[in-house]
């Protein structure tokens, strides 16, 4: 019996893809900016007019903007990390009116919540001048819908808490290679 000759057919090699999600990180320096569009009216009209100024129950308005360094880009988790040091005096932040109720709330168009937090932990006292850092995230797709679409991550602090740094860290997953 004659052997049949079955010619080998080269396997194509994959090309290497890009790591998702590719880190890409963000670092705006002062003075920060802000986009008063992202804002409401309330919220603008108690912003400190000097945000480099300590003042207390001002509100700190901030708006990153983002562009990807690639096309076919979406974040997937926006972590903004803020030194923050309080101007009054603070206690438990369901019942004071002082730096303990303090907040910082991711916005949108006009000032809609996209996501809000405490800043001081609950039942926590303090003296003026007290420190801490905090790290707030957005990480669900309704969360970062509107970053992936407008390119802008804006975010307050409120009232008599002042923002000393801000450190932003977006974790990007792109589709395509850098763009030579």
């Amino acid at each position: 019996m004659a052997k049949i000759q079955i010619p080998q057919i080269p396997i194509p090699l994959a090309k290497p893809r890009i790591s998702c999600p590719d880190p890409m990180f963000d670092f705006p320096s002062p003075p920060f900016t802000y986009d008063p569009a992202e804002f409401s009216a309330q919220q603008l009209s108690l912003k400190n007019p000097n945000q480099s100024v300590p003042q207390k129950n001002s509100f700190y308005l901030y708006t990153i903007k983002w562009k990807p360094k690639r096309k076919c880009c979406q974040a997937i988790k926006a972590e903004v990390k803020l030194r923050l040091k309080a101007i009054s005096p603070g206690t438990n932040p369901n019942t004071s009116l002082d730096a303990g109720n303090d907040s910082f709330v991711f916005v949108k168009t006009g000032g809609q919540t996209i996501k809000s937090s405490y800043i001081y932990p609950s039942g926590s006292s303090f003296l003026p001048g007290h420190s801490i850092t905090k790290t707030f995230i957005l990480n669900t797709p309704s969360e970062l819908s509107w970053l992936n679409a407008s390119g802008k991550l804006s975010f307050l602090v409120q009232d008599d808490t002042h923002v000393v740094d801000i450190k932003v860290k977006l974790t990007v997953c792109c589709l395509n290679e850098l763009e030579k």
